[in-house]
């Protein structure tokens, strides 16, 4: 799916299936809730629907079924750059998803995210970026299920004044229990002309047996470059002097780097709007206590992140839902 009308033919070939209740699909996560009489429709007569519909789908366990994780799994959120459709979505995806460890993967085009929940023992976080780079696209880990610990990337720091200041930064936040401070890493950034950074990200696509929009940009700029370069050198030899077309390759390139500016602009206020959305979402929740008959014996309130299917919730006249 790539647009709203892509989910809105998805929703309409779902409703029209006899047995199916209710029919919701997120695009972003490219993901349907479904809500079906399992004595008239069969989840498999579901993804067929969809896939005559000129889609792909494949059946995801319920919610209920994976609503804990097992023993030692961590869930990281990665951010994704080089993407630029769905195809360049599919291909994260399925690389990801083909990994040793990596038991869940979802990737989301509008905000660059992608969330993999894997095995810690069997592969790294590392790892899983080295994958995505070999794709052809950027990677860096964001955060991972790991609450209390979080891991910065510091740019900016020269000397050890800028260390000292960090720190003491560090030590008078509450909350901070323990900080450390790696003075042997740093970050080394360099720039680049434009054009590398296509040609880089082709090769790395073209050794993983995929194409994506950097590859196209490195054909059209090199066939461009090359053929002028082909037409000095005969017209030298013959005198016979065929037009160049030199500028054609910086053009290129200029209206691609435009259009991917523009492309993070609206990425950027899409990010924000869902930033805004999830805001709005209460940090706590009443929980109804029942015991064991079933009887409701108390109220609780509990952190929103603590809900589990199944819980039972009371919302007040005019308080927002969790």
């Amino acid at each position: 799916m790539t647009c709203a009308a892509c989910s809105n033919s998805v929703e309409a070939a779902l409703k029209n299936i006899n047995g199916v209740l209710r029919a919701s699909v997120a695009l972003l996560q490219n993901r349907a809730d479904v809500v079906f009489d399992p004595t008239l429709v069969k989840d498999e007569d579901i993804k067929n629907a969809i896939e005559d519909a000129g889609f792909e789908a494949e059946i995801l366990p319920e919610p209920s079924n994976v609503g804990t994780k097992p023993r030692g799994v961590l869930v990281g959120q990665f951010t994704i750059g080089g993407m630029t459709c769905a195809a360049c979505v599919n291909s994260v995806e399925g690389i990801l998803r083909d990994l040793p460890g990596v038991s869940r993967a979802v990737v989301a085009l509008a905000t660059s995210l992608g969330e993999v929940e894997y095995d810690p023992t069997v592969i790294s976080k590392d790892d899983i970026v080295n994958a995505i780079e070999d794709a052809g696209f950027e990677a860096s880990l964001v955060q991972s299920s790991e609450q209390d610990k979080i891991i910065l990337g510091v740019a900016g720091v020269f000397n050890e004044l800028d260390v000292q200041l960090i720190e003491g930064i560090l030590s008078s936040l509450k909350g901070v229990r323990q900080f450390r401070f790696d003075r042997s890493s740093g970050e080394l950034e360099v720039l680049f002309d434009p054009e590398v950074r296509f040609y880089v990200a082709a090769g790395r696509a073209l050794r993983n047996g995929s194409t994506n929009m950097d590859v196209l940009v490195a054909l059209g700029t090199s066939a461009s470059y090359f053929y002028s370069v082909g037409a000095l050198l005969y017209g030298a030899i013959t005198g016979f002097w065929s037009p160049t077309y030199f500028e054609t390759s910086s053009m290129l390139i200029t209206f691609v780097l435009l259009g991917k500016y523009l492309e993070c602009l609206a990425k950027g206020k899409t990010s924000d709007a869902i930033k805004k959305l999830v805001e709005l979402a209460p940090a706590t929740a009443l929980l109804v206590v029942k015991d064991n008959g079933g009887n409701i014996i108390g109220e609780r309130e509990v952190d929103a992140l603590l809900i589990q299917p199944g819980d039972i919730l009371k919302v007040l006249p005019g308080a927002k839902l969790p």
